[in-house]
């Protein structure tokens, strides 16, 4: 992340323009690189150093802010790029930022998890969720091995035992049960 800071930092620098409107979420559509005003002139210099004779970058956004960016670049010719293919683009960027935002989410709710289990697993208690939802039934979604050690069962008999497990809960503990299951 660090080297990836540095190269956007020093291209943010080089390319004030295509930062600075790609960051206020608008579109760069350049049909012909050589038209670029002078007030952008280090930038399509540079393109045109590249060889690069037209240009389209489409800007993906979540919530209001940019995450990533479609590019197209022409090398052979200039290009007019048809609002048809443009509002397509958008599309394909609102899915891909759609997908990048579940990708992002399901790796952080993973390493929260392996985080907890960490956790739960290395406490000399036993530790266990029973789920009391009333559309799936009663039933132990979580336990962790020290059951093994003070009970001498494994988490999956556990785990097995269904609705069953209701007779491991104390009594006193029921009225809470009742409660949760409202």
């Amino acid at each position: 992340p660090q080297a990836i800071h540095r190269l956007q930092s020093q291209q943010r620098e080089e390319y004030p323009w295509i930062f600075e409107t790609l960051c206020a979420g608008e579109l760069i559509v350049v049909p012909d690189t050589h038209d670029l005003p002078d007030a952008v002139a280090r930038e399509r210099d540079d393109l045109l150093t590249h060889g690069i004779r037209a240009t389209l970058a489409v800007p993906m956004s979540l919530a209001g802010r940019v995450v990533g960016v479609l590019w197209f670049d022409r090398l052979d010719k200039a290009s007019e790029w048809s609002e048809e293919l443009i509002n397509g683009l958008k599309l394909v960027g609102e899915v891909l930022a759609n997908g990048l935002e579940r990708m992002h989410a399901e790796r952080d709710l993973a390493e929260s998890r392996q985080f907890i289990e960490g956790i739960t697993e290395s406490s000399p208690n036993i530790i266990y969720v029973i789920d009391l939802n009333p559309h799936l039934g009663v039933g132990v979604s979580y336990i962790n091995r020290q059951i093994t050690q003070d009970l001498g069962r494994r988490p999956e008999e556990m785990k097995a035992l269904g609705t069953e497990v209701v007779r491991l809960i104390h009594p006193d503990d029921w009225p809470n049960v009742q409660l949760a299951r409202q």
